[in-house]
């Protein structure tokens, strides 16, 4: 029984400070910083818009003919402009 007991105690310390000495003795390398892109989208912007649209409508009276015919031309006209701000984050 003594001879199992000095066995384990000297399996122990013959063990034990060498795996915390390896481990202490890891070289710890960092990872390497991130390039910084050539370009991102971070910046103001402006822009403008213009659109365009045309219908006909049919306009069928069973009472007799319309005051505007039996086909309407319905034109249209849209615009607007926009501004902004882009932030894009490093990561």
């Amino acid at each position: 029984m003594l001879r199992r007991l000095l066995i384990c105690i000297v399996f122990i310390f013959a063990t034990g400070p060498q795996r915390e000495a390896v481990a202490a003795d890891l070289n710890i390398v960092k990872a390497p910083a991130m390039p910084i892109p050539a370009w991102s989208w971070t910046g103001f912007y402006g822009g403008v818009h213009l659109a365009g649209g045309a219908g006909t409508a049919n306009f069928a009276d069973p009472f007799g003919s319309s005051i505007f015919g039996d086909n309407v031309f319905t034109p249209g006209f849209l615009a607007g402009a926009q501004i902004g701000y882009n932030r894009q984050a490093p990561n």
